[in-house]
């Protein structure tokens, strides 16, 4: 009678975990997501109404506004983000009036901290977690262990390594004669 609430409890526990490491590791990318649209949204609204006199000009030719443009809205000149608010050509050029973004461009510095970060870790994680996640400290699959009172143990596992992965060469020189 009470085996049942013990097994729900055990499985609400077990979700609860997975979802709170799946947040964690999503959390940081759903967040930039979500920030990104309403930056984005602000400035598309802001640009309507601003007379050009506040806006940035950029005057190139057709294949250098095809390397700056980003997407439909937006450039990126000199690694800073503008929005576009107009585009006017003028034989073969095209003038863009655009708006710097800091908000986006600070979004953008964010997410590439947070990518890189893990990159610049210069520590070694400890030998116990290398050999964990090598898995060396199990033995080859159909291993035969015999004891010192006589009994034999064969061991069936689902990890296959190679003799080479389980042998250790002593390191010393060959003996001299």
């Amino acid at each position: 009678m009470f085996i049942l609430p013990a097994l729900k409890l055990k499985r609400c526990f077990s979700i609860s975990l997975i979802v709170l490491f799946v947040l964690n590791f999503i959390g940081v990318y759903f967040y930039f997501g979500v920030r990104l649209f309403q930056i984005r949204t602000e400035m598309r609204a802001a640009l309507k109404d601003l007379p050009r006199e506040k806006l940035e000009k950029f005057s190139m030719d057709e294949v250098e506004f095809k390397n700056v443009l980003v997407d439909e809205h937006e450039i990126k000149v000199e690694g800073r983000m503008y929005d576009i608010a107009r585009i006017e050509q003028d034989h073969q050029l095209i003038i863009i009036y655009a708006l710097h973004d800091a908000a986006e461009d600070d979004l953008l510095s964010f997410l590439d901290e947070i990518a890189k970060r893990p990159m610049q870790d210069k520590k070694s994680p400890p030998a116990q977690i290398l050999q964990f996640i090598a898995l060396t400290f199990l033995p080859p699959s159909k291993t035969i262990l015999s004891h010192r009172d006589g009994k034999v143990l064969e061991l069936n596992t689902v990890y296959a390594f190679n003799h080479s992965d389980i042998a250790r060469s002593i390191e010393s020189p060959p003996p001299q004669a």
